[in-house]
Protein backbone atom coordinates (compact mmCIF):
# COMPACT_ATOMS: atom_id res chain seq x y z
CA UNK A 1 0.00 0.00 0.00
CA UNK A 2 1.05 3.33 -0.61
CA UNK A 3 0.12 7.19 0.46
CA UNK A 4 1.58 9.84 -0.93
CA UNK A 5 4.29 7.80 -2.79
CA UNK A 6 5.70 6.43 -0.13
CA UNK A 7 4.92 3.55 2.71
CA UNK A 8 1.59 3.23 4.63
CA UNK A 9 3.59 4.02 7.60
CA UNK A 10 4.98 7.42 6.10
CA UNK A 11 1.86 8.78 5.26
CA UNK A 12 0.60 8.02 8.78
CA UNK A 13 3.96 9.88 9.87
CA UNK A 14 3.28 12.48 7.38
CA UNK A 15 -0.35 13.27 8.55
CA UNK A 16 0.35 13.40 12.36
CA UNK A 17 3.09 15.14 12.11
CA UNK A 18 0.74 18.19 9.90
CA UNK A 19 -2.28 17.81 11.79
CA UNK A 20 -0.29 18.19 15.32
CA UNK A 21 2.07 21.04 13.72
CA UNK A 22 -1.10 22.85 12.48
CA UNK A 23 -2.61 22.46 16.01
CA UNK A 24 0.90 23.97 17.62
CA UNK A 25 1.03 27.22 15.13
CA UNK A 26 -2.70 27.52 15.60
CA UNK A 27 -2.18 27.64 19.29
CA UNK A 28 0.38 29.75 19.41
CA UNK A 29 -0.45 32.34 17.43
CA UNK A 30 -2.73 34.24 20.04
CA UNK A 31 -0.44 33.86 23.00
CA UNK A 32 1.93 35.49 21.43
CA UNK A 33 -0.31 38.62 20.09
CA UNK A 34 -2.02 38.75 23.78
CA UNK A 35 0.74 37.80 26.05
CA UNK A 36 -0.64 39.18 29.46
CA UNK A 37 -3.72 37.82 29.22
CA UNK A 38 -2.27 34.67 28.70
CA UNK A 39 -0.19 35.33 31.61
CA UNK A 40 -3.53 34.88 33.47
CA UNK A 41 -4.72 32.35 32.35
CA UNK A 42 -1.13 30.68 33.22
CA UNK A 43 -2.08 32.09 36.72
CA UNK A 44 -5.39 30.96 36.87
CA UNK A 45 -4.27 27.41 36.72
CA UNK A 46 -2.65 27.61 40.59
CA UNK A 47 0.34 25.28 39.88
CA UNK A 48 3.24 27.41 38.95
CA UNK A 49 4.66 29.99 41.57
CA UNK A 50 4.24 33.39 40.83
CA UNK A 51 7.40 34.21 39.92
CA UNK A 52 7.52 31.66 36.69
CA UNK A 53 3.83 32.67 35.71
CA UNK A 54 5.24 36.11 33.17
CA UNK A 55 7.75 33.43 32.04
CA UNK A 56 6.20 30.64 30.95
CA UNK A 57 3.80 33.10 29.43
CA UNK A 58 6.55 34.42 27.14
CA UNK A 59 8.51 31.62 25.97
CA UNK A 60 5.60 28.73 25.96
CA UNK A 61 3.59 30.10 22.69
CA UNK A 62 7.17 31.15 21.07
CA UNK A 63 8.42 27.04 21.66
CA UNK A 64 4.82 26.00 20.49
CA UNK A 65 5.17 27.89 17.21
CA UNK A 66 8.80 26.55 16.42
CA UNK A 67 7.63 23.06 17.51
CA UNK A 68 4.50 23.11 15.03
CA UNK A 69 6.99 24.88 12.35
CA UNK A 70 9.37 22.00 12.60
CA UNK A 71 7.05 19.47 12.60
CA UNK A 72 5.47 20.23 9.29
CA UNK A 73 8.45 20.99 7.39
CA UNK A 74 9.92 17.71 8.92
CA UNK A 75 13.14 19.86 10.53
CA UNK A 76 14.23 18.18 13.89
CA UNK A 77 11.81 15.73 13.42
CA UNK A 78 12.67 13.51 16.37
CA UNK A 79 13.47 16.27 18.89
CA UNK A 80 10.29 17.87 17.91
CA UNK A 81 8.11 15.25 18.20
CA UNK A 82 9.17 14.56 21.73
CA UNK A 83 9.31 17.68 22.77
CA UNK A 84 5.46 18.18 21.74
CA UNK A 85 4.80 14.92 23.26
CA UNK A 86 6.41 16.32 26.83
CA UNK A 87 4.16 19.66 26.22
CA UNK A 88 1.10 17.72 25.89
CA UNK A 89 1.55 15.76 28.80
CA UNK A 90 1.52 18.81 30.79
CA UNK A 91 -1.26 20.38 29.25
CA UNK A 92 -3.13 16.99 30.13
CA UNK A 93 -1.53 16.46 33.12
CA UNK A 94 -2.64 20.04 33.96
CA UNK A 95 -5.97 20.20 33.25
CA UNK A 96 -6.47 16.95 35.32
CA UNK A 97 -5.06 18.03 37.95
CA UNK A 98 -7.21 21.50 38.10
CA UNK A 99 -10.34 19.44 37.39
CA UNK A 100 -9.67 17.04 40.53
CA UNK A 101 -9.10 20.03 42.27
CA UNK A 102 -12.67 21.21 41.13
CA UNK A 103 -11.63 24.21 39.50
CA UNK A 104 -12.89 24.66 35.85
CA UNK A 105 -10.84 27.37 34.52
CA UNK A 106 -10.28 28.54 30.98
CA UNK A 107 -7.11 26.35 29.60
CA UNK A 108 -6.29 29.25 27.34
CA UNK A 109 -4.88 26.60 24.48
CA UNK A 110 -6.55 28.22 21.41
CA UNK A 111 -7.43 31.70 22.45
CA UNK A 112 -6.81 33.67 26.23
CA UNK A 113 -8.70 35.76 28.50
CA UNK A 114 -12.08 34.56 27.90
CA UNK A 115 -14.19 36.45 29.88
CA UNK A 116 -17.40 33.64 29.51
CA UNK A 117 -18.09 30.25 30.70
CA UNK A 118 -15.13 27.98 30.46
CA UNK A 119 -15.99 25.18 28.13
CA UNK A 120 -16.47 21.79 30.19
CA UNK A 121 -13.34 20.24 31.71
CA UNK A 122 -14.85 17.13 29.89
CA UNK A 123 -14.46 18.30 26.82
CA UNK A 124 -11.20 20.04 26.61
CA UNK A 125 -9.63 16.50 28.13
CA UNK A 126 -10.84 14.80 25.55
CA UNK A 127 -9.16 17.07 22.74
CA UNK A 128 -6.27 17.33 24.36
CA UNK A 129 -6.58 13.81 24.85
CA UNK A 130 -6.85 13.05 21.39
CA UNK A 131 -3.98 15.24 20.44
CA UNK A 132 -1.61 13.72 22.58
CA UNK A 133 -2.88 10.11 20.92
CA UNK A 134 -1.56 11.92 17.88
CA UNK A 135 1.83 12.74 19.04
CA UNK A 136 2.24 9.01 20.54
CA UNK A 137 1.56 7.65 17.01
CA UNK A 138 4.31 10.22 15.63
CA UNK A 139 6.49 9.31 18.46
CA UNK A 140 5.78 5.76 18.07
CA UNK A 141 6.53 6.30 14.22
CA UNK A 142 9.61 8.01 14.60
CA UNK A 143 11.72 6.18 16.88
CA UNK A 144 9.72 2.50 17.53
CA UNK A 145 8.48 1.52 14.22
CA UNK A 146 11.38 -0.50 12.85
CA UNK A 147 11.41 -1.86 16.46
CA UNK A 148 8.37 -2.90 16.50
CA UNK A 149 6.80 -3.74 12.66
CA UNK A 150 4.96 -6.39 13.64
CA UNK A 151 3.18 -5.00 16.36
CA UNK A 152 2.09 -1.94 14.49
CA UNK A 153 -1.86 -2.40 15.21
CA UNK A 154 -2.09 -3.27 18.31
CA UNK A 155 0.35 -0.39 19.34
CA UNK A 156 -1.74 2.01 16.97
CA UNK A 157 -4.92 0.73 18.61
CA UNK A 158 -3.74 1.43 22.18
CA UNK A 159 -3.00 4.72 21.44
CA UNK A 160 -6.05 5.86 19.65
CA UNK A 161 -7.70 4.19 23.36
CA UNK A 162 -6.42 6.37 25.23
CA UNK A 163 -8.89 9.37 24.71
CA UNK A 164 -11.70 7.47 25.15
CA UNK A 165 -10.20 6.66 28.26
CA UNK A 166 -9.29 10.12 29.68
CA UNK A 167 -13.13 11.22 28.49
CA UNK A 168 -14.10 8.38 30.95
CA UNK A 169 -12.36 9.78 33.86
CA UNK A 170 -13.79 11.26 36.60
CA UNK A 171 -17.87 11.05 36.01
CA UNK A 172 -18.92 11.94 38.92
CA UNK A 173 -16.55 14.95 39.92
CA UNK A 174 -17.46 18.36 40.83
CA UNK A 175 -16.97 21.57 38.41
CA UNK A 176 -16.62 24.80 39.73
CA UNK A 177 -17.04 27.39 36.67
CA UNK A 178 -17.13 31.29 37.40
CA UNK A 179 -19.57 33.02 35.60
CA UNK A 180 -17.06 36.53 35.70
CA UNK A 181 -13.51 34.85 36.05
CA UNK A 182 -12.10 38.75 36.03
CA UNK A 183 -13.20 42.19 37.41
CA UNK A 184 -11.18 45.44 37.30
CA UNK A 185 -11.65 47.57 39.97
CA UNK A 186 -10.08 50.34 38.46
CA UNK A 187 -8.36 53.12 39.94
CA UNK A 188 -8.73 52.98 44.22
CA UNK A 189 -7.72 55.87 46.53
CA UNK A 190 -5.59 54.08 49.67
CA UNK A 191 -8.33 53.46 52.23
CA UNK A 192 -11.11 53.14 49.80
CA UNK A 193 -13.18 49.70 50.29
CA UNK A 194 -13.86 48.20 47.05
CA UNK A 195 -16.64 44.85 46.77
CA UNK A 196 -17.26 42.83 43.72
CA UNK A 197 -19.27 39.48 44.60
CA UNK A 198 -17.70 36.25 42.09
CA UNK A 199 -20.72 33.84 41.37
CA UNK A 200 -19.12 29.99 41.53
CA UNK A 201 -21.78 28.00 40.45
CA UNK A 202 -21.43 23.80 40.30
CA UNK A 203 -21.51 22.07 36.84
CA UNK A 204 -20.75 18.55 37.62
CA UNK A 205 -22.20 15.88 39.39
CA UNK A 206 -21.09 15.47 42.91
CA UNK A 207 -20.89 18.20 46.14
CA UNK A 208 -18.19 21.04 45.41
CA UNK A 209 -16.54 21.89 48.56
CA UNK A 210 -14.88 25.17 48.51
CA UNK A 211 -12.01 24.99 50.98
CA UNK A 212 -8.83 28.02 49.94
CA UNK A 213 -9.63 31.03 47.81
CA UNK A 214 -6.49 32.80 46.76
CA UNK A 215 -6.77 36.18 45.47
CA UNK A 216 -4.62 37.68 42.67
Amino acid sequence: MRIWGGSAADGVQRAARLLLGGVFVYASLDKIAHPAAFARDVYNYQILPDALVHLAALVLPWLELFLGLCLITGFWLPGAALTANGLLFAFVGALAFNALRGLDVHCGCFSTGGEGPPPATEWVLLRDAFFLAVGLVLLYSVFGARKTAGKTPVMLLFLLWLPAAAGAAEPGAPAAVFVQPHHAFGTAIEGDIVRHEFVVQNRGTSELRIEKIRTG
